[in-house]
């Protein structure tokens, strides 16, 4: 029997809490979350370099439709990739977070706590399941918002048009919030659990929905918070490096211009330094966006029903 109510502070703190304790967790983590961006461009980047910008700046048409070609393919593939690679890391990220929140000890012997095994897998499918499920319910108030306007919209004045339709968004986004919070907790559960059982996860969030949809808003506030804060100070970093580096005060106005500026200006490669505080900035987002609903399982699952993890190294990372 699952304990009625959990505290919103609780596991709000555990993702914080999680960062202090693993640091290096954190920013690898981090570094795993800009994989799916940075092997794409990868693939894309040549073919983009290969463009006839110049033609393109004058409007005189391309020559060379065999560079189109090529981007248009390479961009197709590092999108599946990107898809795929996104997918991959969001498993493992968060069997692993979720893993460390439920149980310390589950996360010893691993890597920074990282597997690939069936946790992995039941919170990939997890991910899948929210995801459609929320595709699902979003399409059906689509249709109901659209069904809704089309009875009503002739009998509107233009200022009651208006309202109508910041009052179906509204209702939309409370119902979407409501669907959320009441699937939130099923891929943790599956890491509990170690079953691919969905019910454990919706009878948790049973009786919950007002604090998971609490907790869901201050995590998404937290999250734009934190990020806003990071990014301001790493461009202000940027900026002073980039001034440091003599690179001039005048930006590439056009693509062509920006080819010609990166490749004749190796010092920017110095500008890598900044994926590193980056990366911890993402595994920090990423711990504080996914603790809190491990906490919460966690607080209301008595331990008698989480299995308990296979004796293993005490190493932490």
């Amino acid at each position: 029997m699952a304990r009625r109510g959990f505290s919103i502070g609780e596991a709000l703190g555990d993702g914080f809490r999680l960062a202090g304790r693993r640091p290096l967790s954190v920013f690898a983590w981090g570094l795993l979350m800009l994989i799916p961006a940075l092997i794409p461009l990868l693939i894309v980047g040549p073919a983009l370099m290969d463009l006839p910008w110049a033609e393109l700046a004058a409007d005189s048409g391309p020559s060379d439709s065999a560079a189109f070609n090529d981007y248009i393919v390479r961009s197709n593939v590092a999108s599946l990739l990107s898809n795929a690679l996104q997918l991959l890391v969001g498993g493992m990220l968060g069997a692993a977070v979720y893993r460390l929140v439920l149980d310390p000890a589950r996360g010893r012997g691993r890597p920074f706590g990282l597997g690939l095994g069936m946790d992995e897998l039941r919170v990939v499918v997890g991910y899948i399941a929210l995801f459609v499920g929320v595709m699902v319910v979003m399409a059906a108030l689509i249709l109901i918002a659209v069904g809704v306007g089309l009875a009503f919209w002739p009998m509107l004045s233009e200022a009651g048009r208006v309202w109508a339709v910041f009052a179906l968004i509204f209702v939309s986004l409370i119902a979407l919030l409501v669907v959320y919070a009441r699937v939130c907790l099923i891929p943790p559960a599956f890491v509990a659990m170690g079953d691919f059982e969905f019910g454990a996860g919706w009878r948790l969030g049973a009786g919950q929905t007002g604090r998971l949809i609490l907790m869901t808003l201050v995590i998404w506030l937290l999250s734009i918070v934190i990020a806003l804060m990071a990014y301001a100070v790493l461009a202000a970093v940027g900026f002073g490096l980039w001034t440091a580096l003599g690179l001039g005060a005048a930006l590439p106005q056009s693509p062509a211009e920006m080819i010609d500026f990166v490749s004749s200006n190796p010092r920017l490669a110095w500008l890598g330094v900044l994926i590193l505080p980056l990366s911890w900035v993402y595994g920090l987002l990423g711990v504080v966006s996914m603790a809190p609903y491990a906490s919460a399982v966690r607080q209301l699952t008595p331990s008698a029903e989480i299995p308990e993890p296979a004796a293993s190294a005490t190493n932490e990372l």
